[in-house]
């Protein structure tokens, strides 16, 4: 029998009303708490000054001086060429038809360096190509209106995808700096290596060893303790039997009489 299920209550309109505001104070708090800690993104404007030829302008409230030293913290760089040249890959990806229109993609991808906040140009670079990414790859998505035009955009749609979650690992790589970590766990001679966690479990006065866990785990239960007894700790020789003398191998093979060879008669 199916379970009939309870619709929501219904929320009046002044209620819903308070609630907004409540968000809305909310958000506005952590809105300026963001700003008053310097989290504030840069911005700029975007000003065409002939054919193929744009310049930035810092917007109100802010000196040439500082958008440039704004603009080198966000890309992680002391280079005015390395500046100018990343707005210009950027304008030219963006291809925005109006002022208007590449002030809001150059802001937006500012937005992204900033936040990200790159410690050299090599991260600012790769940055910017997962900005160009991510803009592909919506483009592709909002393509898609039919059966067929699923199947196309929507496959190199998830390419794009992959490639920018590939960008993303690649980024945390480099501010790893390549580091990994190794632990080394000593075994005695004769001792066993478990991999796992390790318990005790006494029973009648003697251990009980049970395995559990997954590996990543058991290098750092081993680092921690001590070293593994072995069978052998003071280290006996294990005695060798001695070579016994050497004997014939009689021969299988048989004569035309249907005898071994090497048989009596």
């Amino acid at each position: 029998m199916a379970r009939k299920t309870q619709d929501a209550p219904a929320i009046d309109a002044d209620t819903r009303a308070d609630q907004t505001k409540v968000a809305s104070r909310l958000a506005s708090r952590r809105l300026l708490a963001r700003m008053d800690q310097g989290l504030e993104r840069i911005g700029l404007e975007i000003k065409t000054t002939g054919h193929n030829s744009n310049t930035r302008l810092p917007i109100s409230g802010m000196t040439d001086r500082e958008l440039t030293i704004r603009l080198a913290d966000a890309l992680g760089t002391t280079s005015p060429e390395f500046i100018d040249s990343m707005l210009v890959n950027l304008l030219t990806y963006f291809n925005a038809p109006t002022d208007r229109r590449a002030t809001r993609e150059i802001n937006s991808a500012l937005a992204v360096l900033d936040g990200l906040k790159p410690e050299n140009e090599v991260e600012a670079m790769l940055i910017t190509q997962m900005v160009a990414t991510n803009d592909a790859a919506m483009k592709c998505l909002s393509q898609i209106n039919s059966q067929h035009s699923a199947e196309i955009f929507g496959n190199l749609a998830v390419k794009i995808m992959r490639t920018f979650t590939g960008q993303a690992e690649a980024l945390a790589k480099l501010r790893r700096k390549g580091e990994q970590t190794v632990r080394v766990v000593h075994v005695h001679p004769g001792g066993q290596a478990v991999v796992g966690d390790v318990h005790n479990h006494p029973a009648g006065g003697r251990g009980q060893i049970t395995e559990s866990g997954d590996q990543s785990d058991a290098a750092g239960n081993f680092s921690a303790g001590a070293a593994l007894p072995g069978p052998n700790a003071i280290g006996e020789t294990v005695p060798i039997p001695r070579r016994r003398r050497a004997q014939k191998v009689p021969d299988a093979r048989r004569d035309k009489s249907g005898r071994a060879q090497g048989q009596p008669a």
